[in-house]
């Protein structure tokens, strides 16, 4: 069965993000041995910006009314590490290893959400966790590659993702 209405244009919303994205790895991955990390962070950054910038302009009155500058900020400031963090990753490491780093996020955010906010995890999420956990190491190989900045990179990415 086919979705219709605003199925559909979640659909098609979602379809396009995982295009963009793949593009946007691809780029990188191509771009990182020619352009550091930053300044095509610093491109990325731009045209989201620009793309970004209409919506802002025309609910320029409820962005004012926020009261939660420091947390906006703070979100800010992680995406930017994770985002530096990431394209770090992909110019420094094989392509297989960062997507296979990154699937630790789930991972990260069961630890952070039980740690800061107080959140309540059984044991079965942590064993979830446990397995999961397994399988990034299956995927990873650990063994097969020595400590560098791309893997703290990687790393970065999926604490701060």
């Amino acid at each position: 069965m086919l979705p219709t209405g605003p199925s559909r244009a979640g659909v098609a919303w979602l379809m396009s993000d995982m295009l963009l994205v793949t593009v946007m790895t691809v780029l990188v991955k191509l771009g990182g041995a020619s352009y550091p990390a930053v300044q095509m962070v610093f491109i990325r950054s731009l045209i989201g910006l620009l793309s970004v910038l209409p919506l802002s302009w025309r609910q320029r009155q409820a962005l004012r009314k926020t009261r939660q500058w420091g947390r906006h900020g703070f979100r800010v400031l992680c995406s930017t590490i994770a985002l530096n963090a990431n394209f770090a990753a992909l110019t420094a490491l094989p392509l297989a290893l960062v997507i296979a780093i990154s699937f630790m996020r789930p991972l990260a955010v069961l630890a952070l959400a039980t740690w800061l906010l107080g959140e309540r995890s059984g044991p079965w999420r942590w064993i979830g966790a446990a397995i999961g956990f397994a399988g990034v190491l299956v995927m990873a190989g650990p063994g097969q590659w020595s400590w560098n900045y791309g893997l703290v990179a990687a790393l970065a990415m999926v604490v701060f993702g």
